[in-house]
Formats: structure tokens, sequence, C-alpha cells
């Protein structure tokens, strides 16, 4: 069955409503994480309880829309297509990470060129990671967090842009979206959201994404755990004069990255657009 058969009920969708009551979620979360944490203290008290809190309450509101859409969670997901190899997935997972990591070394260089000092008190915010909080992260951020969210911007989102306007709409809104969900962080999750996007368009399975989504969150939660970004480390950074070899890394890594992606993307225009009508 075509997606867009599967998918009609998205149509009846309140956008606006759909999006205000994820943030409610995430904000209620967030406070309530908070107050777990000043309670039952320790560094993992309060991940947990945003997480749980968040995921437990958001997987049962996507439910809700789900039912109430009249689509199954198992049609959004769809079997992994034959013709797509892992050998393209590997490609794209490569040029993903590899454009990701050349993103943020530009970034540092731009957050040290505009903000200076104030970076010395943001990365000397971050601690070293006990074992339990990195547990409670990897499975948030590495296994939840991707599933979730292709359901509500793969899914939800691209489901009802597609049902009201095209293909090329639903790639572009729930890309901006998945970007802005991700603030202030916007344009390494701009640029992966495209990808993740035509990838659903060229496979027609959230699987697919949220494959690639996991292992760019593995990379990230990697990076990021152990005393990483310390005091030590922003003032090093802030002390360089010299910032040139970090934009050529950047690029580097950017230019490395791109050519699987842009092959990748070129591959998945080559498909008619979506059919409306099945």
């Amino acid at each position: 069955m075509a997606y867009a058969d599967d998918c009609s009920g998205f149509a009846r969708l309140k956008l606006v409503r759909f999006l205000l009551s994820l943030v409610s979620i995430f904000v209620l979360a967030h406070f309530l994480g908070s107050m777990a944490a000043r309670i039952v203290g320790g560094d993992c008290a309060g991940p947990f309880a945003r997480y749980a809190i968040f995921h437990l309450l958001g997987f049962r509101y996507v439910g809700k829309v789900l039912h109430r859409s009249q689509v199954s969670p198992r049609s959004l997901l769809g079997p992994i297509p034959a013709e797509f190899s892992l050998k393209k997935m590997v490609g794209l997972l490569w040029g993903s990470l590899t454009v990701n990591l050349g993103l943020a070394y530009l970034t540092v260089v731009m957050w040290m060129t505009f903000f200076g000092p104030q970076l010395l008190e943001i990365l000397g915010g971050f601690e070293a990671t006990s074992i339990m909080t990195a547990v409670v992260q990897f499975v948030g951020v590495v296994l939840l967090a991707p599933i979730f969210e292709e359901f509500v911007f793969r899914g939800i989102i691209f489901g009802y842009a597609l049902q009201r306007w095209n293909d090329k709409t639903a790639i572009i809104l729930s890309a901006l979206l998945f970007a802005l969900g991700h603030a202030p962080n916007l344009l390494g999750p701009l640029v992966g959201g495209l990808i993740l996007s035509l990838l659903y368009v060229r496979t027609r399975t959230l699987v697919a994404p949220m494959l690639v989504h996991m292992a760019n969150n593995l990379f990230g939660f990697l990076m990021g755990i152990g005393d990483i970004f310390d005091s030590t480390t922003a003032s090093l950074l802030l002390e360089t004069t010299d910032r040139t070899h970090l934009v050529i890394v950047g690029i580097t890594l950017l230019t490395v990255g791109l050519w699987p992606l842009i092959y990748f993307v070129k591959d998945s225009l080559k498909p008619k657009s979506i059919d409306l009508e099945g």
C-alpha cells in the first residue's frame, strides 16, 4: 500500500497544537527532572527523570495522535527495501558523521570569534560523566530519542506536510522543525534533518533514518562522555590566536563527507515524487 494512502489521516492534524503539546511535555519533563535532582541528589537522578518522563509522555501522546489519525506505527516503519544496500547505508552514515564533525569544528571557531570569554563559562560547566549517568544518557540519547524523533518529524510532521502539499515541502518543513527542536545548534540538525528526510523518501521506511540517527547520536555521545569539555580545554581554545588549523580541519571534513551525501541526494531525487493517489 502506498505511503500516502496509509497516512491520509494526517491531513486532519492540527500542527501548531501538536508542536505546542510536544513543547509542553519537554518543559514539564525538564521541570520534574530538576525537582528530582534536588530531592534525590546525585548526578543521575535529573537526567533519568527527564528522559523517563519525556519519553513516557511523548510516546503516549504520539500514540494517541497516530490513533486519532488512524495511522498504525507499523505502516510508518515499513520494511527496508531490498534495493537499499548496506553499502549505501554505510556511505550515508560516513558522510553524515563526517559533515557533522566538520560543522562542529566550524561552530567552535564561530563561538570563539563571537562569544570569546563566554565560551569558557559554557564549556567549563561540563563535568566528568559518571558511569550511571552515561548509561542513562546512552539509553535516552542514542536509543529512545532517535526512535521518538523519527516518528515525530519523519512520520507525523512529514506525513502532515505530504498530505497538504508535496514531498519537497515535506522534506523542507520536517527538516526546519527538526533543526528548531535542537536549538540553539541549528546548522548541523538542519543538514541532518534534510538527509534523514531524503533517506525516508528514498526508502519509504522509518527504520533507515532511525538507524542513521542512532549512529549519529552515538558518535556525539562518545565524543561527549568523560571530561572532554572541561575548563582547561576551554582555556586552551580561547588562548589559541591562530584558528586557521581549526577552519582547515572543518572544511576538510566537510569536503570528505559531502561527496557520499551528494551522491545519495542525486540518487534520491531520481525516483518520482510520492504519488498522493497511490
